[in-house]
């Protein structure tokens, strides 16, 4: 019996929802287990885990400790607009209960943190093709064909495991931002999906609910193609509605405004909920690196089609990045499971329904756009889709096809437990096809494979070490195969139970993702170690004046660029970062030697480097040599971080103030540049003195005593936002030297207050509250007019009964 697309849910059985999600949680851990139990680390080297997301991680929790929001980071690259950095994830709910819980969050914990992710995905999963799924046909006897429990469960466990455990979460590990978003793609659909099957604008707002903590989650990029979805699900449900209307087959379905409707409300409601994140990242977005990306740039890590191969074999051209040898950069490519591939493909060849075709589609157009620029696809995309044009890798698309393949499985299973009309017949046309694939595999690839492994044995030990790999993927795939056709084998001939044929299912997946996945990326050497140099820490901290340090010198494998955040010390640079202000790397690049007056000028007190670095020894001393492996050497032309000037240089534009920097008679101790403001030229009696008096993450106070009128030229990166006032007064915060600050001040005593106040985060935050407080008071409604409806209906009745 073909069940109807829209056919009443099952009622859900609570202990079995707690048991499917109990179990996903299980295999979570036993794919984790070395992290969890044997002391190991992930991902190898630490990635952006460790070296982006641990030390933000740390910053973040020690500034709300003390009462502050890190709008600002003053740390690396000069300072730089962290709240505006939607990497940052600062109001991610998720973690401001890690932030609370958890204040001094460990490694570790960031690890466990990741996991979790991948669990969630996995409870979304199921929950999500749970609902879509809905209840077991009946057979001629009006009964449930199968296990109730079975048919409920086992389907969705499939979609559940294939997914949370798919290529993308696998390469991503370490890119917790990217994977957070992903877990909550399940989530988003399955209300969405309820909006517009059910013709309904009340879970529509659930959708939205779940999109906007998505949306702080820290990437924008997983947030488009999660939009794209959406959009994509709209067109293809009012197109199916349209056809059904026009052939007379079904003349219900959601009209054009109710989808509308719902897609409006998801995305507004979304985006409300994310506004105090995503409005202050959409005014950085023109003010970064990637505010001009091109075409060739946006395409990088596409998926090329020869990597394809990795859907079946993942391991051939080596999976974990120590060992990949692919012509191609790494990317993710997809793999869900054998078993998976193979049961939606028996979903596309028995079933007919909405959910089908819409999987199958986005399947198709998922991985399309993931090939980038092999395919033409992602280039319209790319013209056309706000926001696409400004991030790379395509390839991480392939989490939305990794979502339709193991919503296609799920369905397929479904078919087979339940035996639907046309799953015999369709399945023994696999089983026929299946004994020729797996001989063409047996006779012939595997044996040229071997060959291949046994003729490289004298060649060099690398290109030996990449045939065996592939050799034995090769192998791993045709046991898998054969496992899985001798499964369906099983069903079909109807030996075992349906109950035993969706256990051993769930099983050989699990054994498949699991075995493939679970060593990959995983190290013996705790990542963070790189960060360990407490000599140099205590050195450093010994200094308290206000500096900077430099450590540009090639000593990422000694010194992880952002332990200058760990360590509330300031660093002229930090991990290249594409959301880096693109005025100040500019800036820091152009620089043609350490020994400019462009370099003095950043601060830089202290330059870190191996103990054989090569430096201009006039200007540079060691001071410290304490460390096994690194030295701390002295400028001694660094220059303070506050100074005032008594010239102006007032030019017509930014890249006019540029050229007039590396101008040869420019000296930034003496002039200032500026593109608006006053020109000034005056000699002063003497020189002007300053006292910081309190320097805080958005807050910088000073006492300035000048001779003369001049500009106070601060080495801190100017961004919109930035206030000034002197003694209480307001005055203009003014660029300087192409990407720093300047105030002008008249002759005398001063004290100077510069103020971060990021209005696009105030306005973001106002847009979410709102937004919020709606939601409650929408909730708070739902709840209380049916229960005064309940009270009101009961004194009618008692009057009743009264009279």
């Amino acid at each position: 019996m073909t069940r109807q697309a829209n056919s009443p849910r099952l009622g859900r059985p609570v202990l079995l929802d707690l048991l499917a999600l109990g179990l996903l949680a299980l295999a979570t851990a036993a794919f984790f287990w070395r992290v969890l139990f044997a002391g190991a680390w992930m991902p190898a080297g630490g990635g952006d885990l460790a070296s982006f997301l641990y030390p933000n991680y740390q910053f973040v929790a020690r500034a709300f400790q003390s009462g502050t929001v890190p709008l600002w980071n003053p740390y690396l690259w000069g300072g730089t607009p962290f709240a505006a950095d939607i990497q940052a994830s600062i109001f991610y709910p998720i973690n401001l209960l890690v932030f609370w819980l958890a204040p001094h969050i460990t490694y570790r914990g960031l690890m466990a943190l990741a996991i979790f992710h991948f669990w969630l995905a996995g409870a979304g999963m199921y929950l999500c093709l749970r609902d879509m799924i809905g209840r077991p046909p009946e057979d001629a006897t009006g009964r449930p064909a199968s296990s109730p429990d079975l048919a409920v469960m086992v389907p969705p466990l499939i979609g559940a495991v294939a997914y949370m455990f798919s290529d993308f979460f696998i390469v991503h590990f370490g890119n917790l931002n990217l994977i957070a978003q992903a877990a909550w793609l399940p989530f988003i659909f399955l209300f969405y999906h309820r909006a517009l099957v059910g013709d309904r604008l009340k879970p529509a707002i659930g959708a939205g609910l779940f999109f906007g903590i998505a949306a702080t989650a820290g990437h924008i990029q997983p947030l488009i193609f999660i939009t794209l979805t959406l959009v994509l699900y709209t067109v293809y449900h009012l197109a199916l509605g349209w056809h059904r209307r026009r052939t007379g087959s079904n003349t219900t379905g959601s009209s054009l405004v109710g989808s509308l409707a719902a897609l409006c409300i998801t995305l507004l409601i979304g985006l409300g909920l994310a506004a105090v994140t995503l409005v202050p990242t959409l005014e950085m977005a023109g003010y970064t690196l990637r505010s001009d990306y091109s075409y060739a740039q946006a395409s990088q890590y596409s998926l090329a089609p020869a990597q394809l191969v990795g859907l079946l074999v993942p391991g051939f051209f080596g999976r974990d990045p120590a060992v990949y040898w692919g012509a191609w950069q790494r990317v993710e490519v997809g793999y869900v499971g054998v078993l998976t591939l193979l049961l939606a493909l028996l979903c596309l060849l028995t079933r007919r329904d909405r959910h089908t075709g819409f999987l199958a589609l986005l399947a198709a157009v998922s991985l399309l756009i993931a090939m980038g620029g092999y395919t033409i696809v992602h280039g319209w995309l790319y013209q056309f889709i706000p926001g696409l044009g400004n991030i790379r890798a395509p390839a991480r698309f392939v989490f939305v096809m990794g979502f339709a393949l193991a919503g296609l499985a799920a369905l397929g299973m479904d078919s087979l437990i339940n035996n639907y009309e046309r799953t015999r017949s369709r399945l023994a046309v696999m089983l026929r096809a299946a004994p020729w694939v797996i001989g063409a595999i047996v006779l012939f690839a595997i044996p040229l494979s071997f060959y291949a492994v046994i003729t490289s044995q004298d060649k060099d030990p690398i290109i030996f070490a990449r045939t065996a790999a592939a050799a034995n993927g090769l192998v791993f795939f045709a046991g898998l195969l054969v496992a899985s056709v001798l499964l369906l084998y099983l069903s079909y001939r109807s030996v075992l139970r349906p109950a035993i044929i969706g256990g051993l299912a769930v099983g050989l997946l699990f054994l498949d993702v699991a075995s493939l996945g679970g060593n990959v990326d995983v190290g013996r050497h705790d990542p963070t170690g790189a960060f360990d140099h407490p000599a140099i820490i205590s050195f450093l901290k010994s200094d308290a004046s206000l500096y900077r340090i430099d450590t540009r010198t090639d000593i990422w494998h000694l010194w992880q660029p952002n332990t200058a955040l760990l360590h509330d010390i300031f660093d002229v640079a930090g991990l290249v970062n594409p959301l880096s202000l693109a005025d100040y790397d500019r800036y820091l690049t152009g620089i043609p030697h350490r020994s400019s007056p462009l370099y003095d000028f950043l601060n830089a007190k202290y330059v870190i480097a191996p103990k054989d670095v090569v430096l201009d020894w006039d200007r540079f001393v060691p001071v410290f040599d304490a460390d096994p492996a690194l030295n701390v050497y002295l400028n001694q032309n660094a220059m303070p971080r506050a100074l005032v000037v008594h010239q102006a240089i007032v030019v017509p534009d930014h890249e006019a103030a540029f050229t007039a920097l590396h101008m040869p008679d420019f000296d930034p101790t003496t002039q200032v540049i500026l593109e608006t403001g006053d020109g000034l030229d005056v000699t002063p009696a003497g020189a002007a003195t300053i006292h910081i008096d309190s320097y805080q993450l958005n807050l910088i106070r000073l006492h300035v005593d000048t001779p003369a009128d001049g500009y106070l030229v601060l080495s801190e990166v100017w961004y919109p936002g930035w206030q000034a006032e002197v003694d209480g007064q307001p005055v203009p915060v003014l660029r300087a030297d192409y990407a720093f600050r300047a105030v002008r001040l008249p002759a005398g005593q001063h004290h100077v207050a510069v103020r971060f106040t990021l209005t696009s985060w105030t306005v973001g935050l106002v847009i979410s509250g709102i937004t919020a407080l709606g939601l409650i008071v929408w909730g708070s409604i739902q709840v209380l007019i049916p229960r005064l409806g309940k009270k009101r209906e009961a004194r009618i009745r008692q009057a009743w009964r009264n009279a």
